[in-house]
């Protein structure tokens, strides 16, 4: 049998596919940003259940597949009108569809997506589940439902509002043929009973990073190889694999490589460093001496949960200002909409500086700017303050200065553990995982807990701040 999951690894790629069914033991390890995204995923499926209420999952408590196909039939032949999570067989694919409903002796089904568009991969899912469905039962039509990100949360969730619906009937009647074809040749491969043999290529990437990425490109990916070469899209550095140039210094020197390529390139081959000394003066030359270094860490989730906000919006919950001595902070667990206080803190913390350093400031300028939208009377102060940040990243980013130990990593905990020799992170080392952290914390009841895991998320806020500053100043010590 070969689930919806296994099918779509099928059509990114048939070695991926065969490894998922015969070789599961092999996938990597599930990285932070994949076990959220699944983990919302369910949160969001079972909240779109409301849309269709008092209905009965057939998952729950099925202690296998073969009982949830059981009840699945069972209430099908009862004409009971919604079932979550209906599982189907048909041409050795087995489906589980979120949501099923019966109106009219019809059936209409639905499949939730932890997303605001439907992309290509949602697309092929649907249109699968349909091709099962549309040969076990009387199909009506086949929605795939996404969240509106446009609704704004007023203190209850109105499912109705919250998502939208968009009927992908005539692609998966059009897709009918094709899903014969392609179920033959997947079964064809197993039945092979040997590892496709694939070269590694965009379909490692594209859609998704494979799960057995790790498998398939050992010993491919050492330090000096040519995929890790910045600034050149995975398909060119594919194209030079596949050309035999396997490693950064083997690329010859007539071929045309972006300037940030060709500079990173002799620098990886010669192990050393590079230093555009008159930019780096330029730069240093923006920032005043009365300076502050600012963090800002927010949250996003695809279900509201403060007043006045929307699905996926950047919501800032805490904040530091650091000036070599002075450490202030704001935090909040958002029991309410707090950007109003927030905001008067940011202004209050930083205006009596010159300059205001951030280390890649794409999240910050981007919160001021909904800070600005929220709050047009603070128009002047927020503008003021966005005027004042120099993006420390920039230095790394344009390539004004460049270490070879940096490779492709130029992010923060990278670069200054590289410059300075010196870690400044303890249990939490990405924004990605303060979010996380944050999000459990405003549900904890242990009160000591969640003050714990609060000072873990100021002092990883507070670290950022420190590391941007001491970059600073080793780089102050390069200007002549």
């Amino acid at each position: 049998m070969i689930s919806k999951t296994a099918y779509l690894k099928f059509e990114q790629c048939s070695k991926a596919f065969y490894l998922y069914k015969k070789h599961p033991y092999l996938k990597d390890k599930v990285e932070l940003d994949k076990q959220l995204t699944f983990n919302r995923g369910h949160q969001i499926g079972f909240l779109a259940q409301q849309l269709f209420p008092d209905g009965i999952d057939v998952s729950k408590d099925s202690k296998n597949t073969l009982e949830t196909l059981e009840k699945t039939n069972q209430l099908i032949a009862e004409k009971f009108p919604v079932i979550y999570e209906a599982t189907f067989t048909y041409n050795s694919l087995l489906v589980m569809v979120d949501v099923l409903v019966l109106i009219d002796g019809n059936y209409y089904a639905y499949e939730v997506k932890n997303a605001v568009k439907v992309n290509e991969v949602f697309l092929k899912d649907a249109c699968l589940q349909y091709y099962v469905l549309k040969n076990k039962i009387q199909l009506a039509d086949f929605f795939l439902v996404t969240v509106n990100n446009t609704y704004v949360f007023n203190g209850k969730i109105d499912v109705k509002q919250l998502f939208k619906k968009r009927s992908i009937k005539q692609e998966a009647e059009n897709n009918l043929n094709y899903f014969d074809v392609k179920v033959a040749q997947a079964l064809l491969t197993l039945d092979n009973n040997a590892i496709p043999n694939v070269e590694v290529g965009e379909n490692c990437f594209k859609p998704y990073v494979c799960d057995f990425y790790q498998t398939c490109w050992k010993g491919k990916v050492d330090s000096d190889s040519i995929f890790n070469l910045p600034y050149i899209s995975k398909k060119q550095a594919i194209e030079f694999y596949k050309d035999g140039i396997q490693k950064i210094e083997d690329l010859p020197n007539e071929i045309n490589l972006p300037k940030k390529a060709l500079i990173i390139k002799e620098s990886l081959t010669n192990k050393s460093v590079y230093l555009d000394e008159l930019k780096l003066n330029e730069f240093l030359n923006t920032i005043d001496f009365n300076f502050c270094a600012l963090d800002i860490e927010v949250l996003s989730t695809s279900i509201p949960d403060i007043i006045n906000t929307k699905p996926f919006e950047q919501i800032p919950f805490l904040f530091c200002v650091y000036d070599n001595v002075t450490e202030n902070y704001f935090y909040t667990n958002h029991k309410s909409d707090e950007r109003n206080e927030l905001l008067n803190a940011l202004i209050a913390y930083t205006k009596n500086y010159k300059s205001v350093l951030v280390f890649d400031a794409t999240m910050e300028i981007s919160v001021i700017n909904k800070l600005i939208e929220l709050f047009p009377n603070m128009e002047f102060e927020l503008t003021e303050l966005k005027q004042k940040i120099v993006d420390v990243y920039d230095v790394f980013l344009n390539l004004t200065y460049y270490d070879y130990k940096f490779g492709n990593n130029f992010n923060l905990k990278a670069i200054s553990s590289i410059l300075l020799n010196k870690n400044f992170y303890n249990s939490i080392n990405s924004g990605l995982q303060a979010m996380s952290l944050y999000e459990n914390c405003r549900k904890m009841e242990n009160i000591i807990e969640a003050e714990l895991i609060k000072q873990d998320l100021i002092n990883y806020c507070f670290a950022d701040t420190k590391a941007t500053i001491e970059i600073v100043n080793y780089l102050k010590t390069l200007k002549f």
